[in-house]
């Protein structure tokens, strides 16, 4: 729960900055506070690879509402709280569409390991099955990632996965 929440807090920090950069790019190096919602989507995009198109349709639709139908959306004013510590609807749908994925990523993978196991007729899957299990749900996930995911799930060093793996 808590590395939820730190991840989700990393992303409403990083999609500012991104769309500060962008910012930047389009006015000459100086940040205006505000992008036109086409850009603010397709730089939201490449960002969030993983995330559906009905998914990205509710956001935009959230962020036109609070562009107040305008052609351009304050970008840091997205993330602001208000006095009672909420945030606005693009923000919150955000933040609820990045738990949803969570949790429907760690079911594809709960039941990915589940079929291999069964496939394989064990109940302990060595740590090579575990890592095509990891590479095929994630396959964008680098070495290095999926190999501190291995030494979490066995309790072990980083290095005791790899002479584990060999």
């Amino acid at each position: 729960a808590e590395e939820v929440r730190d991840d989700q807090l990393q992303l409403l920090m990083e999609i500012p900055r991104v769309m500060e950069d962008e910012d930047c790019n389009i006015h000459s190096g100086i940040p205006t506070g505000s992008i036109q919602v086409p850009i603010f989507m397709r730089r939201l995009r490449k960002m969030l690879t993983t995330k559906s198109e009905q998914s990205f349709s509710k956001l935009q639709k959230a962020l036109l509402f609070e562009a107040k139908k305008g052609r351009n959306v304050q970008y840091n004013d997205l993330f602001e709280e208000d006095e009672d510590g909420n945030q606005g609807d693009f923000c919150e749908l955000l933040r609820a569409q990045h738990l949803e994925e969570i949790i429907a990523f760690d079911k594809k993978l709960v039941d990915s390991i589940t079929d291999a196991a069964n496939k394989e007729g064990v109940t302990a899957l060595s740590i090579s099955t575990l890592r095509d299990v990891l590479q095929q749900a994630d396959p964008d996930k680098s070495r290095a990632d999926i190999n501190l995911y291995l030494a979490r799930g066995a309790n072990c060093t980083i290095q005791e996965v790899v002479e584990k793996e060999t």
